[in-house]
C-alpha cells in the first residue's frame, strides 16, 4: 500500500503556492540552516547543482546567493513552480516530475533538497539513486522531518505519520561520509485548532490525509486539541526538522 497519494500531494501543494511563503515559517528557517551547514562542512563551490522538490524557492534563493555555482537543475513534481523559480534563478533548467521517478543523463557535484524527502515512498532507494548520480566526493544535503513532526495530529487522529527517526536514517548513509546529522524540535502557536488546520492547508501539508471534515468531526477535533495541547496563548503545533549533509566516500569513486 502506498504511503501517499502523489497526485493528491501535487494538487495540495499547487493550491498552497499563493499562501506558502507567508505560512511556511519553519521550512524557510530550515532552508537557511541547511545552506549554512553545507557551507560550513563542504564549502561553497559547486559547478553542477540539482535541487529536488524546490517548491516556491526557499532553498533556491540560498543556492544562487550563497554559493558559487555554474549549472543549476531544478526539480519539482509540479510545473507551476517554474513561474516562481524563474524569478529567482532565470538561468536554471527544469526537470519536472516525481523525485523518485526522474532519471538523469549527467552527474552532479551536489544534490540538495529542503522539506521534500519526507514524501518519498522508498527513501533508502531514492538516496541510493542519488548516490549514483553524484560526482566523486559529491555532496547530498537535505532536510526532512523526524517522528515528532505534527505529533498533535498523530495523537488526535490516531494516525501514525510515516516520518523516520535518526536511527532509521543512519543505515541509509552507509556509502557516504556523514558530515552533519542534526535534529531539533520547534513549536508554533495558534489561537485555535482551526487555525492549525488552516496553517497545514496553507503549506500544502494536508496531503497527509485526504478525508473531509464533518461538522461533528471538526468539533471533536477542536475539543481534543484544546484538552491536550493548550498553551497560554492558544494551542501548539510541533515541528521536528532533521538536517543531513553527506559526502560521497572517496573510496567509492
Amino acid at each position: 500500500m502506498k504511503r501517499y497519494n502523489k497526485d493528491l500531494v501535487k494538487l495540495r501543494f499547487e493550491h498552497s503556492f499563493p499562501t506558502y511563503d507567508e505560512n511556511a515559517i519553519v521550512q524557510k528557517q530550515m532552508a537557511e540552516k541547511l545552506a549554512d551547514y553545507i557551507f560550513a562542512s563542504c564549502g561553497e563551490n559547486y559547478k553542477s547543482v540539482l535541487e529536488i522538490g524546490c517548491g516556491t524557492g526557499f532553498l533556491t534563493r540560498h543556492i544562487v546567493n550563497d554559493f558559487k555555482i555554474k549549472k543549476l537543475l531544478i526539480n519539482d513534481i509540479s510545473p507551476e513552480v517554474i513561474g516562481y523559480i524563474e524569478k529567482i534563478a532565470p538561468y536554471c533548467n527544469f526537470l519536472i516530475g516525481d523525485m523518485e521517478d526522474i532519471t538523469f543523463d549527467k552527474k552532479f557535484h551536489i544534490i540538495t533538497s529542503n522539506a521534500a524527502f519526507q514524501w518519498a515512498e522508498d527513501l533508502e532507494l531514492m538516496i541510493n539513486r542519488f548516490y549514483h548520480v553524484l560526482k566523486p566526493e559529491g555532496v547530498l544535503a537535505f532536510t526532512t522531518f523526524g517522528e515528532q513532526n505534527f505529533e498533535q495530529m498523530t495523537k488526535i487522529a490516531d494516525r501514525k505519520l510515516m516520518y523516520k527517526n535518526i536511527d532509521e536514517l543512519m543505515p541509509m548513509f552507509k556509502d557516504f561520509d556523514v558530515k552533519i546529522v542534526k535534529e531539533e524540535i520547534c513549536s508554533l502557536e495558534f489561537k485555535s485548532p482551526t487555525d492549525v488546520l488552516r496553517h497545514i492547508k496553507n503549506i500544502g501539508a494536508n496531503a497527509i490525509a485526504s478525508e473531509f471534515w464533518t461538522k461533528g468531526g471538526l468539533k471533536n477535533f477542536e475539543t481534543k486539541y484544546r484538552e491536550l495541547f493548550s498553551t497560554q496563548n492558544g494551542v501548539s503545533l510541533t515541528y521536528h526538522p532533521v538536517y543531513v549533509v553527506l559526502k560521497k566516500k572517496a573510496q567509492h569513486i
